[in-house]
C-alpha cells in the first residue's frame, strides 16, 4: 500500500448503548480521490474507546499503527487532536522512517504552531485535501521532490515550518468522485452524513466553520447529490443527515433537489440544519414532503442581549415563533442552546434556561444545552483567548470518574442515553484528556476546546445548569 489513511473517531456505543449515529464524509471523499489518482489506499478508522482506560488505549493505538504504510495520513477534529499528536509521537518513536501527515479541521486551524511545537509531525494538509493529498503522496513516493510547490501545505524546510501558500479549492464540487462508501460500515453508522455544499457565508464569531471556510461557499448540483444518495440507499442506509449549515440557503436549488429525489424514487429519511433567519413554513412543507423527518435549529441563547452579540438579525421571540410555527411539520425538531459566554450575565443564563424549558416542555423539542466551547482562530477566540481557564472539579472534561457518572445519569426511562446533551463531547474530551493531559495543559492555544472562557458567576451558573444537564 502507498498510504494508510486513518480517520480518528469516538466509539459509537457506550456501555452497549448507542451514543452516535453519524459518520464523517470527508475521509471517504479523500479515499476516493486518492484511488482515482492511482494511489493504493489502506483505509482504516481508529475508534477511541472510553471503556479501555488511557493505558490500554495508548497501547491499542500503538498496535493499530504498527502495521501501516510508509506514509500515514491522519484526519481528525479538534476534540481528538491531542490523541492524534500522541499517536504521531508513538509512530515516530517506533518507526522514525515513516512520514506522518495530519489533516482535517482540527489540525488545519492550528497547523503552523502545532508543527512548531511537535516536531514529530512531518506535514499538515491545510483545508480541503482532495486536490493536494494525491499530489503529496506521489511526491513522497518519488523521494519528496516537488513538495514545496504543492499549495495548501504546512511543511518543514531548512529547519523551519513553512507554508506553501493557500490551498487550491475545489471550485466545482461535482467534479469530485463520489465518496468511497465501500468503506462505510452501515451497522456502525446507520445515519451517515452527506454534504450538499461546502463552506458558510455567515460569520458567527464563535463558530469554527467561519474560521475554517472564511466566508466562502460552493454548492453541489441536485443530480450529484441524488447520485450519492442512491449509492447509500443501495448499501442499506435508511437515513441521511445533510450536515452543511447552508442546506436551506438557496430555495431554487432546494426545489431542484426535492424534484430529483422524487424523480429517482430515493426512499430515504433525512435530517438537515435550518437557519432561523431564513426558514419559512413553505420551506418546511417542501422538506417534509420529501421525507425530511428532523430539522436542527441553532437558537443558541434565550437572552436578546447575548443573541445580539453572537448572531443578530432576529430576536429570541422571533426565533421561538419560527420554531413554534414549524414544529408541526417535523416529527423531531432539535434546538441548540449554549451558556458560559464571557459576557453572559447570570440573568442571561436564567433566560436561556427558561427558553430551554419552554422548548422542551411546551413545544416538545429535543434541546441541547452545552457549555460554550472555545475554538481556535474564531473571532471570539482571538478576542478572549487570554481568559482561557481549566475548571477542574466543575467540568467532566478533567475527571474520567466524574464523566462516567454524569454520562450514566443521562439514561432515560427507556434505558437509553439522552441525546439532549453532547455525549460524544463529554465522553471524548474526558478520555482524550486522560491520555494527553500533559500536552493539553501546556498548550491551551493549540487545544482550546479542552478549556472554557471565564464567565461571571460561574458557581451559580453551574448549579443552575446541572439541574438540567451535566456540565
Amino acid at each position: 500500500m502507498d498510504i494508510t489513511l486513518v480517520n480518528i473517531a469516538s466509539k459509537t456505543t457506550y456501555d452497549g448503548k448507542r451514543v452516535n449515529l453519524l459518520s464523517t464524509v470527508g475521509i471517504y471523499s479523500l479515499a476516493a480521490c486518492l484511488e482515482q489518482a492511482g494511489v493504493k489506499v489502506d483505509f482504516r478508522e481508529y475508534f477511541l474507546d472510553f471503556e479501555k482506560g488511557p493505558a490500554r488505549e495508548l497501547a491499542a493505538a500503538r498496535t493499530f499503527f504498527s502495521k501501516s504504510a510508509g506514509i500515514v495520513a491522519i484526519g481528525c477534529h479538534a476534540i481528538h487532536l491531542p490523541f492524534a499528536v500522541k499517536a504521531v509521537q508513538a509512530i515516530k518513536k517506533d518507526f522514525p522512517g515513516k512520514t506522518v501527515i495530519l489533516g482535517g479541521i482540527g489540525p488545519s486551524i492550528v497547523a503552523k504552531p502545532l508543527m512548531e511545537k511537535f516536531p514529530e509531525i512531518d506535514l499538515v494538509v491545510v483545508g480541503e485535501a482532495e486536490i493536494s493529498l494525491p499530489k503529496v503522496v506521489k511526491a513522497l513516493l518519488a523521494g519528496g521532490k516537488g513538495l514545496a510547490k504543492i499549495p495548501g501545505l504546512m511543511l518543514r524546510e531548512g529547519g523551519r515550518v513553512k507554508s506553501t501558500g493557500p490551498q487550491t479549492a475545489v471550485t466545482d464540487l461535482d467534479t469530485l468522485p463520489l465518496p468511497a462508501y465501500k468503506y462505510l460500515d452501515v451497522k456502525r453508522y446507520p445515519q451517515p452524513m452527506a454534504m450538499s455544499a461546502r463552506g458558510c457565508p455567515f460569520s458567527c464569531p464563535f463558530c469554527s466553520l467561519s474560521a475554517y471556510w472564511k466566508g466562502k461557499i460552493r454548492f453541489r448540483s441536485a443530480d450529484k447529490m441524488v447520485e450519492e444518495l442512491k449509492v447509500l440507499q443501495a448499501k442499506g442506509v435508511k437515513s441521511v443527515f445533510f450536515a452543511d449549515p447552508c442546506f436551506m440557503f438557496d430555495k431554487k436549488r432546494l426545489l431542484q433537489f426535492i424534484a430529483a429525489v422524487k424523480k429517482n424514487r430515493v426512499k430515504l429519511e433525512y435530517k438537515c440544519y435550518g437557519r432561523l433567519d431564513m426558514v419559512s413554513e413553505e420551506m418546511c412543507r417542501l422538506l417534509v414532503g420529501a421525507n425530511f423527518k428532523t430539522i436542527f435549529f441553532g437558537l443558541e441563547t434565550g437572552s436578546d442581549a447575548v443573541l445580539k452579540q453572537i448572531k443578530g438579525g432576529f430576536t429570541v421571540a422571533d426565533g421561538l415563533e419560527k420554531i413554534r410555527r414549524n414544529r408541526k411539520y417535523f416529527p423531531r425538531v432539535e434546538v441548540s442552546l449554549m451558556w458560559g459566554f464571557p459576557f453572559e450575565t447570570l440573568e442571561d443564563l436564567k433566560q436561556t434556561i427558561a427558553v430551554h424549558d419552554y422548548l422542551k416542555n411546551e413545544l416538545k423539542c429535543v434541546v441541547q444545552l452545552t457549555w460554550f466551547q472555545p475554538f481556535a482562530n474564531t473571532a471570539y477566540f482571538n478576542k478572549y483567548k487570554d481568559s482561557l481557564v481549566r475548571h477542574e472539579g466543575l467540568s467532566a472534561i478533567y475527571d474520567r470518574k466524574q464523566s462516567r457518572a454524569q454520562v450514566l445519569s443521562t439514561i432515560d426511562d427507556c434505558g437509553e442515553f439522552d441525546y439532549t446533551i453532547s455525549l460524544r463531547s463529554m465522553i471524548g474530551h474526558s478520555h482524550v484528556y486522560s491520555m494527553a493531559a500533559d500536552i493539553v495543559d501546556a498548550n491551551p492555544l493549540l487545544f482550546p476546546d479542552f478549556y472554557r472562557y471565564q464567565t461571571p458567576d460561574l458557581p451559580e451558573k453551574i448549579r443552575l445548569v446541572n439541574r438540567i444537564v451535566p456540565s
